[in-house]
């Protein structure tokens, strides 16, 4: 005969793998879909069965019926898409200077196609998302995620209810994500601009001359020479971006304004 202590155990189980699950699979870290998906649910649920055998995650009560399970699972659900939601605003920095990157440097008919989304990534934000990714392993992001999913069952216990979700903290990583986006492709962008300058003097002074083919090379060059010059000072900046995420993490599920 099962117990009900058994019985709390393994809706407490179920539960918690919903909101690990979510992260897991709507997160870009899988390097474009490439994770089957049995081991990412198989990575899951391990992972929740070991958090709810070691740390201090319980039921605040059973479901008596599927309707109830159905609005707990629903809560653990909106909670694992807010976290992951954080994380894709992270990542979405470096496509966001990526493309803006491509269309000034002439990438932009370049796009990689992304099987996991269905969707063109550009090139440039697609080695950049790359280097973000080796970095975030480097610097442990990964335990810092765990830790972060452990966190929130303590800020937002299984069964609390659904999670009061600040809008303003939304917008806020939107942007986020657009200004460090700007923040990371400006430099470059600001050079290819004067070089567009120079171009439009020449298109002017020397109409017979084919500007576009003659300086699409050279931007091509300069772009990716400052880029590369750029890869130093990435890591800070991928750092500072993390960092706001945890915050974001912190300050929904604490239920606090950040005042943006």
């Amino acid at each position: 005969m099962i117990f009900q202590g058994e019985i709390q155990w393994i809706y407490t189980v179920m539960l918690v793998a919903v909101r690990m699950a979510i992260l897991f699979f709507a997160t870009p870290l899988d390097g474009f879909g490439k994770v089957p998906t049995q081991i990412k649910l198989w990575v899951s649920v391990a992972l929740s069965v070991l958090v709810v055998s070691t740390m201090d995650v319980n039921l605040i009560y059973i479901p008596k019926d599927v309707l109830s399970f159905g609005m707990m699972a629903a809560s653990e659900l909106v909670a694992g898409l807010v976290m992951a939601f954080g994380l894709y605003a992270a990542f979405g920095t470096l496509m966001v200077a990526g493309g803006i990157l491509d269309y000034q440097t002439g990438f932009a008919a370049a796009n990689i196609f992304n099987p996991a989304l269905n969707t063109q990534n550009p090139l440039l934000g697609t080695v950049l998302l790359m280097f973000a990714t080796m970095i975030f392993f480097f610097i442990d992001g990964h335990h810092m995620v765990l830790r972060a999913i452990v966190f929130s069952y303590q800020m937002m216990p299984i069964g609390s209810g659904v999670l009061d979700i600040n809008f303003s903290l939304i917008v806020a990583q939107f942007g986020m994500m657009f200004t460090f986006g700007v923040v990371l492709a400006g430099p470059v962008i600001a050079v290819l601009l004067m070089l567009d300058g120079g171009a439009a003097i020449m298109a002017r002074t020397m109409p017979q001359m084919n500007v576009y083919f003659l300086f699409l090379p050279l931007k091509i060059f300069v772009g990716l020479t400052l880029l590369a010059s750029m890869l130093a000072y990435i890591s800070p900046l991928m750092n500072e971006i993390f960092n706001k995420t945890f915050q974001f993490w912190h300050f929904t599920f604490a239920g606090l304004d950040r005042g943006v």
